[in-house]
């Protein structure tokens, strides 16, 4: 954390907020703000890292790593 100017060491959130939920759509947008990505079948996932606790989560929140025992 030392290297980051200006960061806050706080708590994690109990669940993490998706980013770039998709929407259908019959044209893509224009302009330049515009990024655009072919939805194939799959899952978006959100990584959460705390310590060695790393977890690849859905959007409905639902935990995707395995529990190594």
């Amino acid at each position: 954390m030392s290297r980051l100017r200006n960061a806050t060491k706080t708590e994690l959130p109990s669940k993490v907020p998706v980013a770039q939920i998709p929407e259908s759509t019959t044209t893509p947008p224009v302009g330049d703000p515009w990024l655009h990505e072919v939805k194939m079948d799959g899952y978006r996932m959100m990584a959460r890292i705390d310590g060695r606790d790393i977890r690849l989560v859905s959007r409905n929140g639902v935990n995707w790593c395995p529990v190594l025992v």
